[in-house]
């Protein structure tokens, strides 16, 4: 579980970099010479480019380095950056939560809510930490509030997604505190505000039931076409009954066999039973 966990944020952290101001050149001697420049931005994004291997060879160990040289700067986006690197073996280093911890917490302590998230994660599975759902909550709290702020850079947004559905997850199952299905459902709102599909599912699947909310089904069947728009099996097959049943909808067969169908094929067991019954 956890490999998948920090599968996930790594997926999140290769797909956008935050802007920053200073543009770089593809010439290796020039990195060299950014070394006397006590630049954090600029060794920042060299080290991005031997992380990445663009116009240079890949080299972990290179991109370490000016990471370190970077965070120890003071720049919160390569603190996290190295800490990352810390937190798997996948990176051709040996796994130091200790210091994963310390530079997440350097970033944490500016404010920079993909730190906020990666604590409070560590604290929820128990990560390199004693799992403490408690603190979990605050971290990934803070993270959220980070929503908040003028100086918000699109690298956050998807770690604040994901606090926001840690933290819906937390109330739901009561992991910590007592279950609190009202509270859940407005954290899963917040998540699903930034498209994060499970949370869709999640509150669709709430407003379906009535638990925490008031039952509405065209809630929830917009809540499920978006989680489903966005390949999650059980809301492609519970959009496909409700197209079936004219739930929060116009009924429609053809179309419930389409999102039924797409859920079977991925061996989903209620929507192969829907398909033998009705079609």
């Amino acid at each position: 579980m956890l490999k998948g966990i920090f599968n996930k944020i790594k997926k999140i952290w290769n797909v956008e970099q935050p802007a920053v101001k200073t543009s770089y050149s593809n010439n290796t001697d020039t990195y060299q010479n950014i070394i006397g420049k006590n630049d954090a931005e600029n060794l920042y994004l060299t080290g991005l480019k031997y992380h990445q291997g663009e116009g240079v060879k890949q080299d972990f160990v290179e991109a370490a380095k000016y990471y370190e040289k970077s965070a120890n700067l003071g720049f919160d986006v390569a603190q996290c950056a190295l800490a990352i690197m810390y937190l798997t073996d996948d990176y051709g280093f040996n796994v130091d939560y200790e210091k994963a911890l310390k530079y997440f917490k350097l970033a944490a302590n500016q404010g920079y809510a993909v730190a906020l998230y990666n604590i409070g994660n560590m604290y929820y599975t128990g990560t390199g930490l004693s799992q403490n759902y408690s603190e979990a909550l605050r971290y990934f709290k803070d993270a959220i509030k980070k929503d908040k702020s003028s100086e918000l850079t699109p690298k956050e947004l998807p770690y604040i997604a994901e606090s926001a559905f840690n933290v819906g997850m937390i109330y739901y199952a009561g992991y910590g505190v007592p279950i609190d299905y009202k509270e859940a459902s407005k954290w899963y709102a917040i998540a699903a505000a930034f498209h994060q599909p499970i949370a869709q599912f999640n509150l669709g699947s709430m407003y379906y039931k009535g638990r925490g909310v008031q039952q509405n089904f065209s809630k929830a069947f917009e809540l499920f076409t978006e989680a489903a728009n966005q390949d999650v099996t059980l809301a492609q097959c519970n959009l496909g009954i409700m197209y079936l049943k004219g739930e929060g909808c116009i009924a429609d067969k053809n179309v419930a066999l389409k999102w039924l169908q797409i859920a079977a094929q991925k061996g989903d067991t209620l929507a192969k039973q829907y398909i033998s019954l009705f079609f």
